[in-house]
């Protein structure tokens, strides 16, 4: 969850960010699938700033582990920290926003 649902002002930002996350996940797996790790270093970096912005503070790690694995050119080990996002994604809890509403 984010540290921010609960938080009024941040909650459409935390809802839009969850909503959109899976969209550039599948942006990101298709950039490694041909290795165009320019690609998934941008997608990372993006990843990081937002999570981080929203509260989802439990992406910012492997994102900017993957940054880095993708701008050093270090294919294979990227694929472990896409793999941890997208098992963080499908995690992805709301309901404390739910009941709020």
């Amino acid at each position: 969850t984010s540290d921010l649902i609960n938080d009024a002002r941040f909650r459409p930002m935390v809802e839009k960010f969850a909503q959109t996350l899976p969209a550039h996940l599948d942006s990101l797996e298709q950039a490694m699938k041909v290795r165009d790790l320019n690609a998934v270093a941008e997608q990372a970096h993006w990843l990081k700033g937002t999570a981080g912005t929203v509260g989802f503070n439990d992406f910012m790690e492997p994102a900017s582990e993957l940054q880095k694995l993708a701008e050093s050119g270090q294919h294979e080990p990227a694929l472990d920290r896409v793999t941890v996002i997208r098992d963080l994604c499908e995690r992805i809890d709301l309901s404390c926003a739910a009941e709020m509403n």
